[in-house]
């Protein structure tokens, strides 16, 4: 499934996480911590969670990016973030339900001590949670999402430009 331009993406699930939490054992301040976290590895990491054929939409919606924003030469893609560029403001809830089972590895490899890995811990908890109450609004089946299409001879072209 690939994105669409319509459904909701990251920074409003994120946004809205903090205008509508009211739990008091666990500081707000956290929750959106624990979000930003998955939002900040999702954007990194994102490559890796995609099917083949997204990974071809993926990378049309960089070349797109590109032009918007003026970069000619497509070895500079990594200036995309350095302009602003996030996939999370593209990439909406079924994206984001494929981090939750690659949290264990991205925890694993930070060099936190115990008590910000359990206040992170807590904090995706609740914003699992969180999304789970709130299901009906941020998935919208699969009409919302737009299934990749394309020819081999695309996929080549996409991938060597």
């Amino acid at each position: 499934m690939g994105y669409d331009e319509k459904s909701e993406n990251w920074n409003e699930v994120v946004v809205s996480l903090k205008e509508n939490f009211s739990e008091t054992k666990l500081p707000k301040e956290v929750l959106v911590l624990a979000a930003r976290s998955i939002q900040d590895y999702f954007n990194a990491q994102i490559y890796s969670l995609f099917y083949v054929g997204e990974r071809v939409q993926y990378r049309k919606l960089l070349i797109s990016e590109c032009k918007r924003l003026g970069i000619t030469d497509t070895d500079d893609l990594h200036r995309l973030h350095e302009l602003g560029f996030r996939p999370s403001a593209h990439y909406g809830f079924v994206h984001l339900l494929r981090v939750f089972p690659v949290l264990p590895e991205y925890l694993a490899k930070q060099e936190w001590n115990d008590h910000m890995t359990n206040l992170l811990l807590a904090g995706f908890k609740k914003f699992i949670k969180y999304l789970e109450d709130n299901i009906d609004k941020y998935y919208k089946g699969r009409e919302a999402y737009v299934v990749p299409d394309h020819s081999e001879k695309e996929t080549e072209l996409i991938f060597n430009f």
